[in-house]
């Protein structure tokens, strides 16, 4: 491995097309140590909101979590638009992470005395990634104007957080919720404004932006598909006690059992029941929908985290039967509480409402195949989910009513609700289940039809090759998904 070789550009965007290299990009191990590094991250901070669940808390730990992920998010996006396998990228990686190590160390006492510091190790890094744009503008010229507009938009924040140093609590807030946007979302806006959506600068973008430097889709599904890993993971982990008696099967461990089912129901909807009959991923589908796909992800994660954080804690509470605090080592007994405060249900209830609520709009940002013998379509099952998180969100308002064992048990059996409704729904009547239809009718063969809407049809394109016709692929470009003219396709 070199020190340093001159970097190129994994894909880019071309006059509406994507062009990328004829390599698929793998995921790197430095990729895979950065995952494991986010798990004490996340960890942390959950832990430290859980602490003493007021609102002041719980606004802590989004300002905290989110700036968490936009850490994640600049090493990922580097990673994927550029191609460097040298040494000089692993340096690049290491200094990020230590700007990350030395705001998470800060995040406990961030808002008392440490936080210019935790404020500066963040600055750092997002000034280390716009200087990072710079470099890339000088060395690939065909990305220039898109690479200096990316390091002005991620540079400009930083005078909001400095700003926030200096200023009173209440000052401070507002500041930082200027700033949060602009990072966050300042990416997409350009991306926006480079695709010529002003029709007022539509001519001068496509001129200057020529090329737009890419996030492999596939790369960055996969590395989604960690993060959100990472939270269920976690959420698992924080349910772990010791117990201190020779049988332990009581109320604490029902508890941490009916956390871990939940946990897994979610894992299951995210990862196979909103990805099953899937047509046309969000991202591929549109930039609106690819927008919505990727800002759900972060109150998704976030709300999860917070609910995981919360369960860990009502878990160890004492105030159902079966549940006696000796029946705890002592270090567990120490974290024990008698009775579950408010604030802490708010937590653990508005945070699997929102996470459902968020992997609702995830779902329907994407584009799925539709059988005409569907057993409950999509919208309704949809409106399940909806519903259910309503319910969810409300349950704190029972408070005399629900104890802690009460409380896990109804959130988990409306999860597994959601669960069942989506995986019986979403077969066709006569899909084979257990060796029978829905109909009762015994039947020896799946059958399972499907439609959809594609850019172009097989008929159209084996025609064009027997017939030796020039396809324009930046007409089928125009092709959208929901504009221009559509081939339908049917699949059996």
């Amino acid at each position: 491995m070199q020190v340093w070789v001159r970097p190129i550009v994994r894909q880019y965007f071309h006059k509406g097309l994507l062009w990328r290299a004829q390599e698929a990009q793998e995921v790197a191990s430095y990729e895979l140590f950065i995952d494991l590094f986010y798990v004490a991250i996340i960890a942390l901070s959950g832990d430290t909101a859980s602490e003493n669940a007021t609102g002041e808390a719980l606004l802590r730990f989004a300002i905290t979590f989110i700036v968490a992920w936009k850490f994640w998010s600049d090493i990922s996006q580097g990673i994927s638009w550029f191609d460097q396998d040298d040494m000089t990228r692993r340096f690049e990686v290491l200094f990020m992470l230590t700007c990350l190590l030395g705001m998470t160390v800060n995040i406990a006492a961030g808002w008392d005395v440490t936080y210019t510091s935790m404020v500066a190790f963040y600055i750092a890094s997002r000034w280390f990634t716009a200087i990072f744009f710079l470099w890339m503008a000088y060395l690939i010229p065909m990305t220039r104007p898109a690479m200096l507009g990316t390091a002005v938009i991620t540079f400009l924040p930083g005078a909001l957080w400095i700003g926030s140093t200096a200023v009173p609590e209440f000052t401070r807030q507002a500041l930082i919720w200027v700033a949060i946007p602009l990072d966050i979302f300042g990416p997409t806006a350009f991306v926006a404004f480079q695709r010529g959506m002003l029709p007022f600068t539509s001519e001068w973008c496509k001129r200057t932006f020529e090329f737009m430097p890419g996030q492999s889709i596939e790369h960055k599904i996969e590395r989604t598909n960690a993060f959100v890993s990472l939270v269920f993971g976690y959420s698992v982990v924080s349910l772990l006690y010791q117990s201190g008696v020779p049988m332990g099967i009581n109320a604490f461990f029902g508890k941490a059992v009916l956390g871990l089912i939940q946990a897994f129901a979610f894992n299951w909807l995210y990862f196979e029941v909103d990805t099953f009959n899937l047509h046309v991923h969000a991202i591929r589908r549109h930039f609106f929908s690819a927008f919505v796909w990727l800002s759900a992800h972060l109150p998704f994660v976030m709300a999860f985290t917070l609910a995981g954080a919360a369960l860990a804690k009502i878990v160890l509470a004492t105030d159902c039967p079966d549940a006696n605090v000796n029946d705890l080592l002592e270090t567990y007994a120490t974290k024990s509480i008698e009775v579950v405060p408010q604030g802490l249900r708010w937590f653990y209830c508005g945070g699997l409402s929102i996470a459902l609520i968020c992997m609702g709009l995830i779902s329907l940002s994407h584009s799925y195949k539709i059988p005409p013998n569907i057993r409950l379509s999509k919208p309704w099952r949809l409106g399940l989910r909806f519903a259910a998180a309503t319910v969810i969100l409300l349950l704190p308002l029972a408070k005399e009513r629900l104890n802690s064992i009460h409380l896990v048990a109804t959130t988990t059996g409306i999860t597994l609700v959601v669960l069942f409704v989506d995986l019986a729904g979403s077969a066709c009547v006569d899909e084979v289940f257990w060796g029978f239809n829905f109909r009762g009718e015994e039947t020896g063969k799946r059958k399972c039809t499907y439609s959809s809407r594609c850019h172009i049809s097989r008929k159209e394109l084996e025609s064009k090759f027997k017939n030796g016709e020039i396809i324009n692929v930046e007409e089928i470009a125009k092709r959208g998904p929901d504009g221009g003219a559509h081939d339908g396709c049917h699949t059996v």
